[in-house]
């Protein structure tokens, strides 16, 4: 049976990997660039037999809506799906309040449950699939440190939202440990997150496991501090 399925992601970012084999965008005056549209449109063929599409076509300024226009539109886009995958890029947030922003409203509505005719939408399911930055790289949000020879994850750091970076690290009971080479506390496996979360050379190989494990979280979301609000 197909999931509906709701992507959150940015849609003029140029600074992900320039990938050739992948659809240019028309950004306006006549240049064109791989952005995460690029990649949805690829993501849009990978879940074809899998997905119902559920996403927006574009990311406009909010900062003209009030709350109650915003909240109206998510509604009717996220209600009645169960997964949201949030396209991560390098430059998904343009500095400007994360309230003035597509995403963060996106990731918010996405969390919290909505009642209509009767019926209450659950908590969706969340699934971060990082694209790699202009230089292929994910160094940007996901690095290996080199004594530890651990994941150190970014979603906390300044390209990224706080709605986003708070769901990471959130487990009520986590599993860490105190390492012996840096003497600091690392997590343990990829449970310690509500967000599951992949690279996108992984994603497209074995989309299946990263999205079962994202309805795994979901299943266990009371084990979660999840953080619902647009700071």
């Amino acid at each position: 049976m197909a999931k509906k399925i709701f992507v959150s992601y940015k849609y003029a970012d140029d600074n992900v990997y320039q990938d050739e084999r992948l659809d240019a965008i028309n950004l306006g005056w006549g240049y064109q660039a791989v952005t995460p549209r690029s990649y949805l449109n690829e993501l849009s063929n990978i879940l074809k037999d899998y997905a119902i599409e559920k996403w927006e076509q574009d990311d406009e300024d909010l900062s003209q809506f009030k709350d109650e226009t915003i909240k109206t539109h998510l509604k009717d886009k996220i209600y009645d799906s169960s997964l949201t995958i949030v396209l991560i890029s390098p430059g998904m947030n343009n500095g400007t309040a994360e309230s003035d922003q597509w995403i963060p409203w996106e990731v918010s509505y996405s969390l919290r449950e909505s009642t209509r005719n009767g019926i209450t939408s659950h908590m969706n399911a969340m699934l971060a699939v990082v694209l790699p930055d202009v230089l292929g790289s994910y160094d940007y949000c996901i690095e290996k440190k080199i004594l530890c020879d651990v994941q150190t994850l970014k979603f906390s750091s300044s390209f990224c939202f706080n709605i986003i970076g708070d769901n990471f690290f959130n487990k009520k009971e986590p599993d860490s440990y105190k390492c012996n080479l840096c003497g600091n506390k690392h997590y343990r496996g990829p449970d310690n997150h509500y967000f599951a979360y992949v690279k996108w050379d992984d994603f497209k190989n074995d989309f299946e496991t990263y999205i079962n494990r994202a309805y795994e979280h979901q299943e266990r979301a009371d084990e979660y501090n999840i953080v619902k609000t647009v700071g």
